[in-house]
């Protein structure tokens, strides 16, 4: 009898994977929950829990992270130890890092048993590393966000000199943390990193020293659903997480440097800012003509279904656009900066929407959806079938399976034990809550 396997995969990451408000929680929930729709046994555990009550589907998935003995201790500590220990220390706790509760992982692992780990998140690496000393061979994958590091250049290039040591300060130390937690012992390598684009895969791949992977990101074309909602005349919407720092920037330079031209031809125009958590540079936004903010709604669609047209003027940050995926799935007319459309596959098609680079282009592209009905239906039609065909969270999904199916070791990760031996089933966040 082979060695009994509990799970396929583990998901880990110390932030909650819900609500689905920023990129890594997006693109962790939808993998596990697809994996899991096609067969897969699938576990997701968190450090921290959720602030809302999550939906039955993750419930369902969710495993309770363990409290760590002395032995989990140490042997987490082993997985950190080896040339640069000290460094991994420091940068470690620059960022709040807790070891001590990181080595739950470890029995966490103990009690799944699971045929390959995947974290998520910006500090996937160190929960990864933890576990090299006590299981080698166990495949440990990290499916990155974004590349951290340039993703902060991104920024002081939009925020100027001034930022110099601020900006370059965190990318050297998202850098260093990177390379720190990926190098040396081969033994103690994270097993392949996953990235969302090619170029993110590069560097992500240089600066851990291991194999990198591109899977694209995918969108829920079934709950985001085209409809034949009336849109309003003159009306452009900008959604997303306005917590986030470059849709924060990006929405402040639209304000500066393209809505006053539109307000002054069309004076009857209407943008509206939907999202939750605004940072305080938004929220002051409300404040122009012509602008409205809108925060913290469960459902989204309505909002933007009822718009002319999403705008989508992202200047800095990496990764891939979950907004714009969103709204191509919604059957939306586009506008576009050149970088929000970073990390998306078109294949050997023009981008279903309109790009736009300087101010006088954004006015034109509003122009052209604002007064030609049917060009801009037939753009949210193009841009539908495009997410139907290359961007669907099915293909991610499958992609990676497929990577974590050619990591599986030579040797068995587990040992196999008597049944009365082996260990307790992890108890799931849903049967804890039912008891």
């Amino acid at each position: 009898m082979g060695t009994h396997y509990a799970l396929d995969i583990l998901f880990v990451s110390d932030q909650p994977l819900w609500p689905m408000d920023r990129g890594s929680r997006v693109r962790g929930a939808h993998l596990a929950r697809t994996l899991a729709q096609h067969g897969l046994k699938v576990g997701v555990a968190s450090l921290q829990h959720a602030e809302r009550k999550t939906p039955g589907w993750l419930q369902e998935l969710t495993l309770d992270w363990p409290r760590p003995m002395p032995s989990d201790l140490k042997r987490f500590a082993l997985g950190w130890s080896g040339r640069l220990m000290g460094l991994r220390d420091r940068l470690g706790g620059a960022q709040g890092l807790n070891a001590n509760q990181f080595a739950g992982i470890l029995p966490l692992v103990e009690q799944s048993r699971p045929r390959a780990v995947v974290a998520l998140g910006e500090h996937g690496p160190a929960l990864l590393r933890g576990l090299s000393w006590a299981y080698p061979t166990l495949p440990r994958v990290w499916v990155a966000d974004q590349e951290p590091a340039s993703a902060e250049l991104s920024l002081l290039k939009q925020e100027g000199i001034t930022a110099l040591g601020r900006r370059g300060k965190r990318a050297l130390q998202q850098a260093l943390t990177l390379a720190c937690f990926n190098r040396g012992n081969p033994a103690h390598r994270t097993s392949a990193i996953v990235g969302n684009s090619p170029g993110e895969s590069r560097w992500l791949g240089r600066l851990g020293g291991t194999r990198a992977v591109t899977v694209v990101n995918g969108v829920d074309t079934d709950y985001y659903h085209p409809t034949d909602a009336v849109r309003s005349p003159r009306t452009a919407i900008l959604f997303g997480n306005l917590g986030s720092e470059a849709t924060a920037q990006a929405a402040c330079w639209f304000a500066r440097k393209v809505w006053p031209h539109a307000v002054y031809r069309w004076p009857d125009a209407t943008w509206t800012i939907l999202g939750r958590s605004p940072r305080p540079e938004v929220r002051a936004l409300a404040e122009l003509p012509g602008v409205e903010l809108i925060t913290d709604v469960k459902d989204i669609r309505p909002f933007v279904r009822s718009q002319a047209a999403v705008i989508v003027p992202t200047r800095c940050g990496r990764g891939t656009s979950n907004t714009l995926l969103e709204a191509a799935s919604l059957g939306m007319p586009i506008l576009a900066s050149t970088r929000a459309k970073r990390g998306l596959d078109f294949g050997s098609q023009p981008a279903p929407m309109l790009t736009c680079r300087g101010a006088s282009t954004w006015v034109e592209a509003l122009d052209k959806v604002w007064h030609a009905p049917a060009r801009a239906r037939a753009l949210g039609r193009l841009a539908r079938a495009w997410v139907e065909e290359r961007h669907t969270w099915d293909a991610a999904a499958m992609q990676v399976n497929t990577l974590l199916q050619g990591l599986h070791p030579i040797e068995e990760v587990f040992p196999e034990v008597p049944a009365d031996q082996a260990p307790a089933a992890p108890l799931r966040i849903a049967q804890r809550q039912a008891a």
